[in-house]
Formats: C-alpha cells, sequence, structure tokens
C-alpha cells in the first residue's frame, strides 16, 4: 500500500470478524481492531471508512471506538485480551498470502 502512495485509503470497515460475533468464526479481539486502525493513520495521512458488518451489538461500538481511536493515535477505548488462533489457521493464512502474492508478482513488487 505504502509504494503505491495513495492521496486516500478507503476501508471498508468489518467488525463481524470479532470472536463474539455470531457470522464469522474469525476470533479477532477489539485490541486488533486499534491495532489495524493504529497502523493505517500510522502510515496514511486521509482514511476514510464505510461501516459494513458487525452483529454483536454489545461489542461492535467497542470495536469501532478502538479503530478510530488508533487511527486518530489516542489511546485504546477498550482493551481485551488478545485472541489466539490454531496452527491450521496460520497455515491457511499463509497459503493464501503466497498464492495471492503470486498472481501479483507481474504486476506489483514486494
Amino acid at each position: 500500500m505504502q509504494a503505491f502512495q495513495p492521496d486516500v485509503v478507503a476501508v471498508s470497515a468489518g467488525f463481524d470478524a470479532h470472536r463474539y460475533d455470531l457470522l464469522l468464526d474469525l476470533h479477532l479481539s477489539t485490541n486488533t481492531y486499534y491495532s489495524v486502525g493504529k497502523w493505517l493513520g500510522e502510515r496514511f495521512p486521509r482514511i476514510f471508512a464505510i461501516l459494513e458488518g458487525g452483529y454483536n451489538i454489545e461489542e461492535m461500538p467497542r470495536c469501532l471506538l478502538n479503530f478510530v481511536a488508533g487511527i486518530e493515535g489516542r489511546q485504546m477505548a477498550y482493551e481485551a485480551d488478545f485472541s489466539t488462533s490454531g496452527m491450521r489457521v496460520w497455515e491457511t493464512y499463509e497459503m493464501y498470502l503466497h498464492a495471492g502474492m503470486a498472481k501479483l508478482e507481474p504486476y506489483w513488487k514486494f
């Protein structure tokens, strides 16, 4: 993303990957959304986000507030224990990551 040097970064902000959201089974913590927002905010001056998903009405606002706090460089609003993923999740991630990179390699420098 940084190599492209975008004027604006658009984020499809879905919070249904939270560990207590019943739609998906991805187990992210509210801390993860803060970390993602912080990473984006430290690298890109202009960001906008469109709220997409998040169906646990108690956790979604916490995820959203953490994400925005991360972008703005403020302290995390809601801390939670970080979640962990099993080896199969990491193996699947690595497989998809490398497959995607192989397809993009003719067009993009990694």
